[in-house]
């Protein structure tokens, strides 16, 4: 609170989100949001808090904030700031998806989709905070391609990281209101033709029961070893499923993080590694099955996704 007193005093004008990063010599906004948002924080340095706009929901917000910075989609971030500005066009996919993340299970009004929009779009200070937000993680993030298989994933785009809500929205299952309940690692979703991997590589045992200890790593860039669960034997229709999903018609796709917490002490969103193709498989309950990822592995992923030793 000190240090933002003396950036008030020093500097001309509103304080951005940059300056208060630059002056506290952070890397990232994480550190001020852990401690609150950032018109909140400077209110209350500066002693003007009476004008905040304060209203039950500060603490979960700012929560939100930090699990939106591990946004790398820089397609879903453009989108998110233009739905903050009358008059842009935003898909219509993307406040589920920006919303699904911002809140909780605390929210305004009846928690509709509609809702938690309106109380945005009716608090400047909140908004400029977001807008600032969305404006840090743009000139922070690589650049996005936009290669998307809108039949399977909507707008998910390849390379992009997405947290399990943000999947679930994008493959049409349960909505804001009512999320679909999905916690393990695979997931059969028959209208589309699909079946969804959810792979992490480093488990660690407070997490993982012995098992739940798969066998999940890149082989390399195009290719993935990876373990059913271990009830699925090679002959059960689950596992002929997977063997034979080209003949079947089915679309295997994979979703993995390296752990299922990030440094900072958030849940780890899944990197989109697309879909796959069987190559050869071993073992029974569970079933080890090499896979044959259609689009490789880009460096980035592949540094912690390939096994060490």
């Amino acid at each position: 609170m000190q240090e933002l007193r003396q950036l008030d005093t020093a500097a001309k004008g509103t304080v951005g989100l940059q300056q208060m990063i630059d002056f506290l010599n952070l890397d990232s906004p994480d550190e001020l949001y852990k401690r609150g948002l950032p018109h909140q924080l400077m209110a209350e340095a500066t002693g003007r808090s009476g004008n905040t706009e304060s209203s039950g929901y500060d603490e979960l917000l700012a929560k939100g904030f930090r699990r939106l910075l591990l946004m790398d989609d820089t397609n879903l971030i453009k989108d998110g700031a233009n739905m903050l500005v009358a008059d842009a066009t935003a898909s219509p996919e993307t406040p589920l998806l920006l919303h699904s993340v911002l809140w909780g299970n605390k929210r305004p009004g009846e928690g509709t989709l509609n809702d938690v929009q309106q109380y945005l779009l009716t608090r400047p200070a909140l908004m400029h905070d977001l807008q600032e937000l969305f404006g840090w993680l743009l000139e922070n993030r690589s650049p996005l391609p936009e290669k998307r298989f809108p039949e399977l994933t909507g707008p998910l785009c390849l390379h992009g990281s997405y947290s399990r809500d943000q999947i679930l929205h994008a493959l049409g299952m349960g909505s804001f209101e009512t999320p679909h309940a999905s916690r393990e690692g695979v997931l059969h979703v028959q209208q589309r033709k699909l079946d969804i991997f959810f792979a992490d590589i480093n488990k660690s045992e407070a997490d993982f029961s012995p098992t739940t200890m798969y066998e999940d790593y890149a082989i390399s860039d195009n290719r993935f070893h990876w373990q059913s669960q271990g009830t699925t034997s090679d002959s059960s229709p689950t596992g002929l499923r997977y063997i034979n999903h080209r003949k079947e018609g089915y679309t295997p796709l994979l979703f993995i993080r390296d752990r299922k917490q990030t440094a900072n002490k958030l849940t780890a969103p899944y990197f989109f590694a697309g879909p796959l193709q069987y190559h050869k498989h071993e073992g029974s309950k569970p079933i080890s099955i090499v896979w044959e990822l259609e689009q490789p592995l880009p460096a980035r992923a592949l540094e912690w996704a390939r096994r060490v030793g």
